[in-house]
Parts: structure tokens; sequence; C-alpha cells
């Protein structure tokens, strides 16, 4: 039992280490509201995330009052490789799974028909 749980542990640190981060820096200017813009017309305020399940990543807005800015984060699911064998395939999770649920990869298998 023990060495099924370290297993699962391994996998789960290694499924949470493979995503995407990135960085956009918005100066804080005088008279202009202090918004991180994560889409075109789209804002978020510092200290708030939103999780979009439409594009599979997370936004989220800080405010560095050293270097006096905002900093939008966006973090996505990366890369991975995933080795699937006939007859299973890699599927298509549904329309709007959560992030970071969506990042997941589903392998589907037919039923036996036998």
């Amino acid at each position: 039992m023990n060495l099924c749980f370290s297993v699962l542990l391994v996998l789960c640190i290694l499924q949470s280490t493979y995503g995407a981060i990135s960085r956009e820096v918005f100066p804080i200017e005088p008279n202009k509201p202090e918004v991180c813009e994560y889409k075109v017309g789209r804002t978020l305020a510092p200290g708030e995330s939103l999780r979009d399940s439409t594009y599979c990543r997370e936004y989220t807005c800080d405010k560095d009052e050293a270097a006096n800015q905002l900093v939008l984060t966006t973090v996505t699911c990366g890369v991975m490789s995933v080795r699937v064998d006939p007859p299973c395939y890699l599927g298509r999770h549904p329309p709007y799974t959560p992030y970071p649920q969506c990042c997941q990869p589903k392998i589907v298998c037919p039923e036996d028909s036998n």
C-alpha cells in the first residue's frame, strides 16, 4: 500500500510541475485604473484570479508595490508526452472542463467486446 501511495504522490508532483507560466507587466500610471488586462477589454483587479475553462488557463493579477507595477500571471498546461497503446486513444475533455482538470490527459479505451 505504501508503494502505491508513493507512486501516486510522485505522479501528482510531476503533473503539477509540467505547466507553462507567463508574466506580463502593467506600469501603474496616475489617474488610470489599476487593473491587469488579460483579454482586450477584460480586466482583473490586483489580488483577483480567474480560471478560464474555454482556453484551459488561469489568470492572476498581483500588485508589485516596490516596482510600482501590476503583474498578470497566466498559467497553462504546458506540453506533456503521453503514450497510449492501441486500442486505447487520447480523447478530449468535455467543453468547459475547469482548469487544471482540463490539463489531465484523458485516455479512452473501448470496452472489451468479448
